[in-house]
């Protein structure tokens, strides 16, 4: 466990009967306890490893176990994300779409039966592997390929990228190079500044030579895609069993994640002890508050919070209004996107091939770079002014500062000079910034699956169209095949212009437009709720306090006691785990 991890464990044990002495205080979040308890347990950090289908990415997880558990032999259609992580205790547990939990055999995960998984579900997998050992936080996440199939890429990206410090990319030496559909993929992460580090796999199949030759073309590749170069560049053979290099890269990964709890845990445990203390201040009424003092402090109260709540909505109404510029935008560049690939998409049409892939595609795209950048500035720029106007006597104090004895630690790659700590670090600030803003992530997921329905419709519509009103030919051209094939191409990208293209981007803009809204409205909602948590258990602690003032001077000196030795413990556990959160980064 990490000084933190191992610190919050040892508080929350310690922790329940002081919070019983107050039940006036109203935090926020109600299961913040145990979902610090359980993340103090069982922290990880995904890993997610990417690439086209047969990269070898299940073989290369099995090459790290020491032992062969996923199956290689799968086609596109039947892979299942696989999450394997270290225990003591071996558990091999699968979960479908719909969270039902199912236990599994090794037997049945080598044969591959696990198609009651297939479409949202996942493996989730404790294993005792010695090389995991050294890496107990790291969650490794064997991906379906993204080019088998629309769920792969959504999938990789909505369910781990909140979360995950960087992603693998596996390319096979035998290939050599990035596959189209992978390429196109990266531009999610780099929307999403996740950084990856490279694994060129099967390097038996090559000589040193050529896998050098190939690490620098998937490199350059990889760099030209992300606008960034990989942090390291790792090469290996599951069926040699060399993983060294890629256990290299895990290891910066789980150093860093410390960091990482620190953020996602930490920092909300310390937010809520501080909340509480700032609960118990009013209690021990340092301010010398007498009866008068204290209705006058209720409508102060009050009077605050109200403002807060017009504060609020004017700024939710000044962020709804943006909406329609960010629709416009997305019609813009959807509609570009599409126009663009039209010779492409009426090409697969007459082949009798499906579009709705490359639309999604397009769509994808188009959602992740509105959301993620236009709609996500202007989110934190309305969390910002939020949070300015947050009155005074409803805001926790500060969390302690530590003085800053150390200096970071340098680290480098072995990919050519990156600064892996300096990158990985940027990862864990933006993961970070992502959880504060409620992260755009699921957003672009719901957006994303929304858009899903409407190029499906509009496929239909299309496919129907075209069956029911097929191409004409004139008479002219029956009998020259290139200016019929001319001809059916241009009737067919009219009909993509006039009527597929149009309707795709004015229903997935209607989509957006519904996604967008509610997300203001639920992050306008748990705004409300936590202003009114805090006064609510500030109003809690005037109404004691009024109660204490009516009791004997034994009483309250008594009373006083206690608060004071909770306030003490409360502070000197707050220095501690500042402390220890310093420790980590440093």
């Amino acid at each position: 466990m990490f000084p933190q991890q191992t610190l919050i464990a040892r508080i929350a044990s310690a922790l329940p009967p002081l919070i019983a002495r107050y039940p006036g205080w109203q935090p926020a979040n109600t299961a913040w306890f145990e979902e610090a308890v359980q993340q103090a347990e069982h922290f990880h950090v995904p890993v997610p490893l990417v690439g086209a289908f047969s990269a070898g990415k299940s073989s290369l997880v099995n090459a790290v176990l020491g032992q062969p558990l996923l199956s290689a032999q799968v086609t596109p259609e039947t892979t299942v994300p696989a999450e394997v992580s270290y225990g003591t205790t071996e558990s091999l547990m699968g979960r479908t779409a719909d969270g039902r939990r199912v236990a599994l055999t090794r037997e049945r995960i080598e044969a591959n039966e696990l198609s009651e998984f297939a479409d949202g579900g996942v493996l989730e997998l404790v294993v005792t592997a010695p090389n995991l050992a050294t890496l107990p936080h790291i969650q490794l996440v064997d991906m379906p390929g993204w080019d088998s199939n629309i769920s792969a890429h959504a999938m990789a990206v909505d369910r781990y990228a909140p979360r995950a410090l960087a992603y693998g990319v596996v390319v096979s030496a035998s290939e050599g190079t990035l596959h189209r559909s992978i390429r196109d993929a990266l531009l999610s992460l780099k929307t999403l500044s996740k950084p990856v580090f490279v694994v060129i796999s099967k390097t038996e199949q090559k000589t040193p030579e050529d896998v050098e030759a190939v690490a620098k073309v998937v490199a350059s590749e990889v760099e030209q895609a992300l606008g960034s170069a990989p942090f390291m560049i790792v090469k290996t053979s599951a069926r040699k069993r060399q993983v060294a290099e890629l256990l290299q890269a895990l290891a910066y990964l789980e150093n860093e994640s410390q960091n990482l709890f620190a953020q996602f845990v930490g920092r909300p445990f310390q937010e809520q002890l501080q909340s509480l203390i700032a609960h118990i201040n009013i209690l021990a009424n340092a301010d010398d508050l007498d009866g008068e003092r204290i209705q006058a402090e209720r409508a102060q109260l009050q009077a605050a919070m109200e403002t807060y709540r017009q504060k609020v909505a004017q700024e939710a109404q000044r962020l709804d209004a943006q909406i329609p510029l960010v629709l416009r935008h997305y019609e813009q560049d959807l509609e570009n996107r599409l126009t663009g690939d039209l010779d492409s998409l009426a090409n697969r049409v007459l082949a009798g091939a499906d579009i709705t892939p490359a639309v999604h595609s397009a769509a994808r795209q188009c959602l992740e770079k509105i959301v993620a950048v236009e709609f996500a500035d202007s989110m934190k720029a309305f969390l910002g002014r939020v949070a300015d106007a947050m009155p005074r006597n409803l805001t926790p104090p500060s969390l302690p500062s530590v003085p800053d004895d150390a200096s970071p630690a340098a680290a480098s790659g072995a990919g050519g000079g990156i600064d892996t700590l300096h990158v990985l670090r940027d990862a864990s600030a933006g993961a970070a910034a992502g959880a504060a803003l409620g992260s755009v992530v699921p957003v672009i997921g719901t957006a994303a699956g929304a858009a899903v329905g409407a190029v499906l419709g509009a496929a239909r519509a299309f496919i129907a169209g075209r069956s029911s009103k097929p191409e004409h030919v004139s008479s002219q051209v029956v009998d020259n095949p290139a200016a019929r094939a001319r001809a059916q191409l241009e009737q067919v990208k009219q009909r993509l212009l006039t009527g597929f293209i149009p309707e795709v981007v004015a229903q997935s803009t209607q989509s957006l437009r519904s996604v967008l809204t509610q997300q203001v409205q639920t992050v306008k909602r748990q705004l409300g709720e936590r202003a009114q948590a805090e006064l609510a258990s500030r109003q809690a602690a005037l109404d004691a306090l009024a109660a204490q003032l009516a009791k004997s001077q034994a009483e309250r000196a008594r009373a006083l006691a206690q608060y004071h030795a909770d306030l003490a413990q409360l502070d000197d556990w707050q220095i501690q785990l500042s402390a220890a959160a310093r420790a980590q980064v440093n």
